[in-house]
């Protein structure tokens, strides 16, 4: 157990985004909806943040430097086999999607979709975590 998963904040997010311009977006929008947001860019510096806070929900792009995100999943679910992932992506293909959803996250999200629509998602993922701790 992670020494500040004691504290249960429900509401800490990761968003991991190489796009550091749709990260800041979506930082500045939880926030304003009263969320703890960090984002980063890359996998490896999610892996040091994800050893120090314990998040609740991570959003994930797609496109990492280093690796395809859906790779990603399982080194983040060894870290936090609780937490909420929402992968996203800029295009879809059918293999894609497949990939993806695949790796038993919590839901994919098209960035071409309405932003409410990653807003909801975000809040189920919370919601469904307070009922399981």
């Amino acid at each position: 157990m992670l020494k500040n998963e004691m504290r249960k904040n429900y509401k800490d997010i990761l968003i991991i985004d190489p796009n550091k311009n749709i990260a800041k977006n979506y930082q500045l929008m939880f926030k304003d909806l009263d969320f703890t947001v960090d984002i980063c860019s890359g996998l490896s510096r999610a892996v040091q943040k994800m050893k120090a806070n314990w998040f609740t929900c991570i959003i994930m792009d797609v496109d990492l430097p280093e690796m395809k995100g859906y790779k990603a999943i399982k080194i983040i679910k060894m870290l936090n086999s609780r937490v909420k992932i929402i992968v996203t992506a800029t295009k879809n293909t059918r293999d894609l999607e497949t990939k993806i959803r695949e790796q038993n996250i919590f839901y994919y999200y098209l960035k071409s979709f309405e932003i409410d629509e990653l807003k909801q998602a975000v809040c189920n993922a919370l919601n469904k975590i307070k009922k399981i701790l």
